[in-house]
Order: structure tokens, then sequence, then C-alpha cells
């Protein structure tokens, strides 16, 4: 581009048609499409540079984020507008300037989104061509009309205009109408006139045949959305809604798109398999006709937009339309990329779990990362059984994290930055937060046996000592830097100095950069390792890597789809799994888990699995039953998570913990028994009382079946208050060795016991640090002056 700094004020017109003033010392720029722009003579400084004989390029890296909606911008030259379509470009200073669409896709590349473009969408020329249907049909009309008029004007001289005219409109129709005054009929048309009546006719019928087609696609994908059932509704037309679309389609979730346009990003990425509704704004969802329907019986709403004030605003009105209607398992969700805004809405205070949520891509991805390395700390290269009875020890002293963030040195360099470019930092903050998690928790107690199981405490950003197990996270704003720096450490680290690597970038060039890279080292995605178990060696001949693919992970539908209680649920599961910990990885409750819905199928699976391999039927029934007590549990733990909140109330509340830039983990609550032996019996009456529905044989005739969550307990501890089962311990029968165990029924019960005392004394703290939260009194003492 050329450009040329001008001395004296000056003024020029937008692509939109607005006047802008520009100061004295300010660049007069020229694009290669010849409109002309002012640039501020330190913003110019800071983002040109130039290639010689007075022209120039722009450098640098830019926020930038599409609109949806007509946007007025302050930019530094005067206010400005931003139609739907364009980019709001923002730069190093913080200023803003609009750009038209095109002219954007011609100017600038992505180095990094979290909110991708969608992936396979197919090609783009039926819809440009259906298109340009319209304009082909009218110009042949037209060509039509005028051939046929002036045949018919020297055909018929004598007829009248408006004679005429009627009989060229006829020929639309298919007729022809002879408009002599010779008293003779002559139903042959003439010559000249049978090629433009052809044409004509048959512009009618492409007219009339596009309408139909049109009308009948319309209809039977509203028919067809409004049967549909589903499991989530996407509202979005880009990049967002299309990469949940897609992660719909991969993992079988009944899903469908309300869209602006039947040719929108997100709409080609339903490939006919999802149904969408096309309604004129996304404002204007649940408001009236077939999306009022639609999400008056879906189960969640995903509002994914690419403007996050647009999904929050979006968020606030459905969730007033539909909350008479929000029920145990519907929740309105919006998308929003900037991780510290997510951050900093969370409540300062938490005095219930609530329906409305957001869900932000890189807090996802930093989600997956923490269960990596909870796997890694508990998997079987840090830990091994010493014995039958179940006692293990660890094998590493400690888990040490560290997070590399490869455009550090980039970013300080180009100055300002947006947080949602950059996923290290919120990775580093929830990191942070498990390990003031597991400082709280212990592991599994033995019945007969003093102390604990150990857990191996995790650390981030210390120094390495020996016997220690490394795990060093990867991620960077370009997935082929990120992958770079991992194999330069690799190339420099002989024998390798990480025991597990976490690489933050695309899947595919991961696995193949990594495999031609070390043909022997171990390489495969997150996903897959924790299904397999979490393998890892510790050997110093080997590395261990796994991929962690932020389009994949950030915007998967499982982990967008999860509301508050749902998150609460998960890391409530997974500290019940850390007080039970053994000698296998714990990869806790992954996303997506089957839940009431999908009972029957997952029984049935089970029950597949033990036939396949020649099993009884009392194996097969065995199987059942733990696939229904899986889901149990998982169902368990949300109701306890909610309960946990209400327990503490009056005297205790959650409260956001100031601490949180510190590496102290939060404060202990400080509960005294008393207080931790009634916590405790009101959480095991309240396990004895919950219930769950499995509504996955619903029929015609037949409703939710009412499950029990405490049905499937092997020690039957649902018949039993909590003060009951002390008595059970005292009870002779009960002090007997168990057949082929060095324990009692009693050393059981008084593990049980136990157990919901550390539920209180362990979990609860341990779910509120994971989320940067503390267990405060409710009217802390007032501080002397």
């Amino acid at each position: 581009m050329e450009a040329t700094q001008i001395d004296h004020e000056w003024t020029w017109t937008t692509a939109n048609g607005e006047l802008l003033a520009a100061q004295p010392g300010d660049w007069r720029v020229t694009d290669p499409d010849g409109s002309i722009r002012s640039v501020s003579a330190e913003v110019f400084g800071q983002s040109y540079e130039p290639v010689g004989h007075g022209r120039f390029r722009r450098t640098g890296v830019f926020r930038a984020q599409q609109v949806i909606t007509r946007t007025s911008i302050n930019t530094t030259e005067g206010p400005a507008e931003a139609r739907p379509g364009d980019w709001v470009v923002e730069g190093a200073a913080g200023e803003q300037w609009p750009v038209p669409k095109r002219k954007f896709e011609r100017s600038y590349e992505a180095v990094y989104s979290m909110a991708p473009a969608a992936r396979d969408l197919g090609p783009r020329w039926p819809n440009r061509f259906a298109a340009g249907v319209p304009w082909v049909l009218t110009l042949l009309s037209i060509t039509a009309a005028t051939w046929g008029f002036i045949v018919i004007h020297d055909a018929f001289p004598g007829a009248s205009l408006a004679q005429q005219i009627y009989s060229t409109m006829a020929m639309f129709a298919g007729g022809y109408i002879a408009i002599s005054n010779n008293p003779v009929y002559d139903p042959v048309p003439p010559p000249g006139l049978a090629i433009p009546s052809v044409m004509a006719f048959s512009v009618t019928i492409a007219a009339a045949g596009s309408v139909i087609v049109t009308l009948s696609t319309q209809a039977r994908n509203t028919v067809r959305a409004m049967v549909t059932r589903p499991h989530v509704v996407v509202i979005g037309s880009g990049a967002t809604a299309a990469a949940i679309i897609q992660s719909s389609l991969a993992n079988g979730v009944r899903a469908l798109l309300i869209t602006e346009d039947r040719g929108s990003e997100a709409a080609r990425a339903c490939i006919h398999r999802i149904p969408s509704v096309v309604i004129r704004s996304i404002s204007e969802s649940g408001s009236y006709g077939a999306t009022k329907w639609i999400l008056r019986r879906c189960e969640n709403v995903v509002v994914a937009a690419e403007s996050d004030p647009v999904n929050l605003d979006l968020q606030a009105t459905l969730s007033s339309r539909m909350a008479t209607r929000l029920g145990a398992r519907r929740s309105v969700i919006s998308v929003v990329n900037d991780a510290d805004l997510v951050d900093a809405m969370r409540p300062h205070r938490i005095s219930s779990l609530t329906d409305e949520h957001v869900t932000c891509p890189a807090e996802n991805v930093a989600e997956h990362v923490c269960h990596l390395i909870d796997a890694a700390a508990t998997g079987p290269a840090a830990i091994v059984k010493t014995d039958d009875t179940g006692r293990t020890r660890p094998l590493v002293n400690r888990v040490i994290v560290q997070v590399v963030d490869v455009d550090l040195d980039h970013v300080a360099a180009v100055g300002r930055v947006s947080p949602v470019e950059l996923v290290a930092p919120t990775i580093s903050l929830w990191v942070k937060r498990q390990c003031w998690s597991r400082s709280f928790l212990h592991g599994n107690e033995l019945p007969g046996q003093p102390g604990n199981n150990p857990i191996v405490p995790i650390h981030l950003e210390v120094p390495v000592e020996a016997g220690d197990l490394v795990v060093r996270v990867y991620c960077g704003r370009s997935g082929s830097h990120v992958i770079s720096r991992y194999l330069e450490d690799c190339r420099l680290a002989t024998p390798p100095l990480v025991d597990l690597a976490i690489v933050v970038a695309d899947e595919q060039s991961v696995t193949t950069a990594c495999r031609t890279f070390d043909p022997f080292g171990q390489v495969s995605t997150g996903w897959d390792w924790l299904a397999a178990g979490a393998p890892m060696t510790t050997e110093q001949v080997t590395r261990t890597t796994l991929a962690v693919d932020p389009d994949l992970t950030g915007l998967n539908v499982h982990l967008v789809n999860d509301d508050v209680r749902l998150q609460w649920a998960r890391v409530f599961n997974q500290t019940y799994e850390f007080m039970f910990a053994g000698d296998y990885a714990i990869n806790g409750w992954l996303p997506g888990a089957p839940l009431g819905s999908a009972t029957k199928i997952e029984e049935a699976r089970a029950a597949a699995t033990v036939r396949a391999r020649g099993g009884s039927a009392e194996e097969m029934k065995e199987a059942r039953t733990n696939a229904q007590r899986r889901i149990s549990n998982r169902l368990s733990s949300e109701l306890a998570a909610k309960a946990m909140i209400e327990f503490l109330k009056p005297n205790w509340q959650l409260v956001r913990y100031d601490g949180a830039t510190s590496d102290d983990p939060p404060p202990a609550p400080g509960f005294d028994s008393d207080l931790i032996n009634r916590i405790a019996a009101l959480e095991h009456n309240d396990w004895c009382k919950r219930r769950w529905y499995d509504t996955s044989r619903r029929g015609w005739r037949r409703g939710p079946t009412e499950m029990s969550c405490c049905a499937h307990s092997r020690l039957k501890l649902g018949k039993h208050t909590f003060a009951e089962l002390e008595d059970e311990t005292k009870k002779p029968e009960h002090q007997e060795k168990l057949p082929e165990k060095s324990y009692s029924r009693a050393d059981e019960l008084r593990v049980a016991i136990n157990y919901n005392r550390r539920i209180v004394s362990e979990t609860y703290p341990a779910i509120a640090a994971c989320f940067g939260y503390q267990i405060v009194p409710a009217n802390p003492p007032e501080r002397d002056n």
C-alpha cells in the first residue's frame, strides 16, 4: 500500500459512507483497491514497515471480531458504523476501526482463534449458484418479453398497445392470443413468435419450480425441527456455531441449529444431517413461530454467535422467556471467548447453583488439561500397589507442571493482546487451583488398617528435583509455533527431561510431526490416553506426548453444553474418586458420560461386552447393575454438590479467594468436630433419599422410572440413618472377620461413617478451591481497629 504523511487536517469517507476527519501528522494510506483511509502517526509507526518506493505494509497481531448487527464504533477519526458481516479490528493501542468483510479476507490472516472456522464444510458453489438463479430468470424473462413484444407488434400492427402487451403476457402462461381483425381465426402463431414463447414459458416453469422447491425445503426443515426433540439447540451462524455442530455430529448428539442464513457457515456444517431453522435475526429466537416451539421442548440452549456481548444479551433474553420452563435438565448457555471476562463474571458469593451459565473455549481446554494431569498423578507411573489389601505407595515424590507459552516473547514485542487469544494464562490458573484442591485430599482409607493411601502432590512452576514426575504443557496462538517449540526442546533434551508433554495444537499435526521426529515415542490424543488408563513410562529413553486440539476440545459439544451444576458435579465426582484412590489412573467423570437418558443403552452395551467374551447370565446381570451404578453415582454427585451449599448455610458460605494471585491455597475452613458430624449426618441421610430418573425407557404409556441413589450400595447403607450406623459398629455379630478378608463388617462401617466426615472436611474445601473459592464463616467477627 502507498502512504503519505499529511501536515494539515483533511477528511475521508469510509466504505459505509461516514465522513471522518484526520488530524495534522496523520498518514494518508491508499490500499491496493484504491480506497483511502487515515492512520495516526503513533499507530502507523507501530504497525507499518516500509518496503521501498513510498510503499508500506502492515505488520503485527491484531484482535478482530465479526459483527452480526449494525454496530457503532468510536474510531480515532470519529464515529463509524460496522454493518453485518463486517469486522471490527482492534490495534495495539486499543484503537478500533471497521473493515468490510471482503477487504478483511484479502488483507488479514488468522494466527489463532478459539472459535475456528468449521472444517470440511463442502464447496460453496451450490449456494452461489442458487443465489444467481433469480438474476438469470429475470434476464431471460426480460429478453423473452422484449422479443415477443417486437414480434407481436410486427405481426399485428393494427392492435392497440394494451392488446399487444396482453398477448405478450400470455406467452408466459404457454398461450397464444391472436389479436387480428380478420374474422377467420388462425390458431397457428407467427413463426417468429415460437422461440420467445418457449423461452417465456420455460422461465415460468423454472420460477414456479424454484418457489416450490424453496417452500417445500423450508417446510420440510421446519417440520423436521419441530418434530425433533434435540438435546442441544445451537443459535448462531458463524464459525463458533459451525464447530459445535460438527462436534455434535462427531459425538452423536441430537442437535438443532437456529441461524440467520441458509448459506451460513453453521448451516453448511449441518450437511443435511442436523435440522436447521432460518430466522431474520437470532435476537428473535424463542419469541414466535417455530423457534418458540423448539425452545419450549429442547433440553439445552447454546448461544454461539461471534460476539460475546451479543451472546450474553441473548442469553439473558432467552432465560427470561424460558424462566417457567427451565427444569432439572435444561439450561441456557452462552459462548464467551474472553477467559478473563468469564472468570470476572463468577459471583463473589455462591448461594445456589443456577441454570444459567457461560462457557469459555479456553477454560474447556484448561479443564481437559487438568484431567490429564490428575490421571498422570494417579496412574501407573506415579502409584503402585504394594499388597493384596489395597495399600499403595508412590513411585514419585511430586508432579511438577510447567506451562510453556511459546508466544510470550512475541506478545511482549507487539504490545497489547486480548486475553481471548492466550490460553496459557487460563491453563496456569486452572492448574494452580488444581494444586490447591489436591492439598485438601487424602487417599483411600482401608478397613482395619491405619492411615490412608498417599496422594502425590501437584505443584506448578517450581524447581524440579530428583524423583519428580514432570508434566510440561506447550500452548500458544499458532499451532505450528507450538509444535516447533516442542520438537526443539525434544532435540535439545537428551535424555528427555519431561515425562509427559501436553501439546495444545491441531492433533493431526502433532501426531504426524512427533512420529516423524521420534518413531519410538508414545503419541496419542488426550481423550484416547484417558480411555486407555493413562499409560506412561518414566524411562529416560522415551517420552509420552499428548495432543490436545484447542478447536475440538474448546468447542466440544459436551464441554460447551455443561452448565454450572454439571461442572460442580464432575469436580465432586473427581474428589470422590480420590478418596478411594488405588493403583489406577483417575480420569473422573469425563464430559458426555451417560446420564439418566442413556441408562438402557449403557446396560445393553455392558451386557454385550460380557457376552462377547463368553460370560454367564449372572455376569451380564452384574454388568448391567454396574452400568446403572455408575450413572447413579454421577447423578448423586450432582445432587451432593447442590446439597453442599445448603448444608453450609447459614453459618458458612463460599466466597472468592482473595489470594488467587499467590501460590498458597485457601486456608482450611476450620470446621470443628461437632459441625463435621452434623453435616456428615445430613449428607448421609440426604443420600438415602436422593432420587434420579431413568428416562431411557419412556413410552407413550410410561413415564420416567424413579431410581434410588443408594439402591446399589454394596454395604446396604441406605437402610440406616447416620446415627444407626454408629450403633451398627458396636454390635457383636459385626466384630468377626469377614470370609477371606482381614477386616470385619464393623471396620467397613467405620470407613463408611468416616467417609461422610471426609466429605465435609476434605471434599467441600477441595471443590471450592477448584473454582477459586474458599469456605468462610458467614458472619466473620469484626476486626479490631
